[in-house]
Order: structure tokens, then sequence, then C-alpha cells
């Protein structure tokens, strides 16, 4: 596998579809166990990943470096393979951002209810630190 996002269970993911559209390349949805992700991990057989739930924190210990964003959340959601170093990013943090601010959402000295996750909360807390400084 070169590209793909790794699960332990497949629902629906439309990862597949969209990754196949915008770009060149096969793009694997990659049910893993939680037996069998340390051994995926270390074998390291992948250009880049995608990261969902339950792995986001569980690779952390595989990897050289992560950026800002993944550091602040402590959760990685892409994982880029550069010659058998690999390298966390959370891009959830900016796109829920780039969501807010696209809405004109001004979330400083208010109080926010969120009514459903897509970023988990510890995620949303972080952006919203961000955003009253």
């Amino acid at each position: 596998m070169e590209y793909g996002l790794i699960v332990e269970k497949l629902g629906h993911s439309a990862s597949k579809e969209i990754h196949e559209q915008l770009a060149d390349y096969s793009y694997e949805l990659h049910p893993l166990t939680k037996e069998d992700f340390p051994i995926f991990m270390e074998e390291k057989a992948f250009r880049a990943l995608n990261v969902t739930i339950p792995y986001k924190q569980a690779v952390i210990p595989y990897l050289t470096a992560m950026d800002e964003n993944a550091k602040a959340i402590g959760a990685v959601n892409t994982i880029v393979n550069q010659n058998g170093s690999l390298y966390g990013y959370n891009t959830d943090m900016p796109g829920f951002l780039y969501m807010v601010k696209k809405n004109g959402i001004d979330m400083e000295g208010k109080k926010v209810v969120v009514l459903e996750m897509v970023v988990p909360l510890r995620q949303f807390r972080q952006v919203s630190k961000n955003e009253s400084r």
C-alpha cells in the first residue's frame, strides 16, 4: 500500500473516492486490528497514511517527529514516510478553524455549544484557545 487510511473497523468512508478523484494514485482503505497495528507500523510499508480512531494517539510512539498541531492536540491524523522516518501531522484543527473563519464565526469571549463533534473535544479546545489570543 502506498497511500491509504488505517482504521480498526471500516464503516462508510468516502476517502478512497475523494483521493482517487483529486490525485493520480491508488488509495486503499485498510482495516487494521489492534493486534496487527504494531507490525504494520514497524514495517513502514506505505508512503503516506490517514489515521482515524482508535489509532490517532497509538501512532505517536512510531513517529520521528510531529507538527505543532499534533503536539498541541496529542493526536495525529496524517503520516508521511520519508525514507523510513515517519512524520505525523494533525490537519483536523486547521480544517475546523478554516470552517469557523469561512463562516464568519468569532468565538472570542463567547460560550460555544457544539452539538456534534467531528473533531475530538481536545482539538476543539485547542482551536478555541488559539483563537482567543
